[in-house]
């Protein structure tokens, strides 16, 4: 004989799963297409973060000019001994 508690927690159980199911369809729905979106937004972005480190990098020289012009005695990276823009 089945309980009808057990019964009731597995129609419950059942309409969760359908319901996952039903939004990992309409995600998938969703993304199609949009692949090349994506791609063009990661060679922005890429860009982007590409400009911010030459930036940066400017920056950083400019300071340690004005801090070697500040203090006499040069002040090494505390974490490295150099600038994180150092090449090589």
């Amino acid at each position: 004989m089945l309980n009808w508690g057990d019964i009731e927690v597995r129609l419950r159980r059942a309409e969760d799963l359908r319901r996952e199911a039903d939004e990992a369809r309409l995600a998938r729905l969703a993304m199609n297409g949009q692949e090349t979106n994506l791609r063009f937004f990661w060679r922005m972005i890429d860009r982007l973060g590409g400009w911010l480190v030459e930036t940066g990098c400017r920056l950083q020289s400019r300071v340690d000019s004005i801090r070697q012009l500040a203090y006499p005695a040069p002040a090494p990276n505390a974490a490295t001994g150099r600038s994180p823009c150092d090449k090589g």
